[in-house]
């Protein structure tokens, strides 16, 4: 009986610090930006732990690991700029569709937006949130960009700062 109230008190305690972080990620967007997302659905746990299953599980568990840059070179690429990070977003062929998007904040919600709007508001939504990781996917996994930055280098185009940003990218 302790352990089932303990998960429950744990379960809650994590939805509130994603309720927080919901707010606090707001505050960050510019105003117009923010008053979208403080007016559209978000996801918490248990949902969102389902969901970000799912996206590990479409990739064999194997995202963010070596493994999966040998395993999936046609749905990843290397970028040393920000600017190389924008140019293949706006490249992409948005849709109306809803999808998830998914701050690297620690304890971020899911939040659910029109993907079309979150590709074209991609830069300000982006540096609002100071160049983290930004995820967008559909529910359904039929879509994805995930944007991660990690320390290091590209050794053909080394960015001073040294780090790069990885784009793993599928779908439509």
């Amino acid at each position: 009986m302790k352990d089932s109230y303990k998960k429950q008190l744990a379960e809650k305690l994590k939805i509130a610090k994603q309720k927080s972080q919901r707010n606090n990620i707001i505050r960050h967007l510019p105003l117009p930006l923010a008053d979208v997302l403080k007016n559209r659905p978000y996801m918490t746990t248990p949902k969102l732990e389902t969901i970000l299953m799912g996206v590990n599980q479409k990739w064999g568990f194997a995202l963010h690991t070596h493994e999966f840059i040998k395993k999936y070179p046609d749905n990843r690429i290397e970028v040393s700029w920000e600017k190389d990070v924008l140019q293949f977003v706006a490249s992409t062929e948005p849709t109306h569709k809803h999808a998830c998007l998914l701050t690297g904040f620690e304890n971020s919600p899911l939040f659910i937006v029109e993907r079309h709007w979150a590709v074209q508001h991609f830069q300000a939504l982006w540096e609002g949130i100071g160049l983290k990781d930004l995820w967008l996917f559909d529910e359904e996994l039929t879509f994805g960009l995930l944007i991660c930055r990690y320390g290091g280098y590209i050794e053909h185009d080394p960015n001073p700062g040294e780090y790069f940003y990885a784009i793993t990218y599928w779908g439509e």
